[in-house]
């Protein structure tokens, strides 16, 4: 099985070099989707390349998904499904009630017209799915070279609301937004405070009892490189 494995995913780089995008998309989804070993996250994100190539950002979320529900155990998988999420295109629209990702230019029926839809922003909304995939991974993380590789990965998702205060915000991450929720926003007027004194970042003893994004982080950081 280990050289079938080897040979599809040299047919499929064979395909990346001739620039055939969508039989990249293909064999993924035929082939290389049932298999689960260190190199998935790597095959996924060839396959999502490819989407890239090809301006079908409404495939992303389908495929990607998939792949999370047919793998929900493979750690290189996750990681690397919580890093397309962090880097993927964060614009689309919602059309009878349906999120379809990407702009709508290159998205046109047979007729060539593009269907209109509510414009939003997903970029809150796919941080969190990044988080969501990241604490999964560290709990399907085999050893501990592996989680010190995922922890190497999550600082920027950690710190991607902006000015450093709303680390001390506490982001639920049980449930996923709506499409288009913009999350914490504003200016300092929206930073805690305690009374006159300074906020202290505390360590809880885990992140489900954290009270802030930050110490979150810091608990499973610390955690896991001790």
């Amino acid at each position: 099985m280990a050289q079938d494995v080897a040979a599809i995913r040299k047919e499929r780089d064979g395909l990346i070099k001739r620039g055939l995008w969508r039989d990249i998309v293909t064999s993924y989804q035929e082939k290389l989707l049932p298999i689960s070993d260190q190199e998935s996250g790597a095959d996924l994100q060839k396959c999502v390349d490819a989407l890239g190539a090809l301006q079908k950002w409404e495939e992303f979320d389908p495929i990607v998904e998939k792949a999370v529900t047919r793998h929900p155990e493979n750690a290189w998988l996750l990681m690397s499904a919580a890093g397309l999420y962090y880097s993927t295109n964060h614009s689309g629209e919602i059309i009878a009630g349906e999120f379809i990702r990407g702009n709508r230019y290159g998205r046109g029926g047979d007729d060539g017209a593009a269907e209109i839809g509510r414009p939003v922003n997903p970029f809150y909304r796919d941080q969190i799915r990044a988080l969501q995939l990241v604490r999964q991974a560290l709990n399907q993380a085999p050893d501990d070279a592996t989680r010190i590789g995922i922890w190497s990965n999550t600082a920027s998702y950690l710190y991607t609301y902006g000015p450093a205060w709303k680390l001390q915000t506490l982001t639920p991450l049980e449930t996923l937004p709506d499409w288009g929720e913009s999350g914490p926003a504003g200016g300092t007027e929206g930073a805690p405070w305690k009374d006159d004194a300074p906020v202290i970042y505390e360590v809880p003893a885990s992140w489900e009892a954290a009270k802030m994004m930050a110490n979150a982080g810091v608990s499973h950081w610390r955690r896991d490189l001790v």
